[in-house]
């Protein structure tokens, strides 16, 4: 007498799951990223003033940084922030 062969449904199903989120992850990794489009530079910049308001500036306004690129100071930073009592 032969035994009827049953399916091991449960190692089927870890095995197509398996091999679908496989191929599914080198899809992606072969695909590779879409770039996203370039912005145009607009002509302003968004700045924070002093007392915590979100300006625009244009850029023609902004003096360069200098070759080294110069950073404050601290005692300037210092200066610059004013404490509100």
């Amino acid at each position: 007498m032969e035994t009827p062969i049953q399916p091991s449904t449960r190692k089927k199903f870890l095995l197509w799951s398996i091999t679908t989120l496989g191929t599914a992850t080198l899809l992606r990794f072969i695909k590779g990223e879409t770039e996203k489009p370039i912005q145009p530079k607009s002509n302003t910049v968004k700045m924070l003033t002093q007392e915590g308001v979100l300006v625009e500036i244009d850029r023609k306004h902004l003096v360069a940084a200098d070759k080294n690129n110069y950073k404050i100071s601290i005692d300037e930073l210092k200066e610059w922030i004013k404490k509100q009592s």
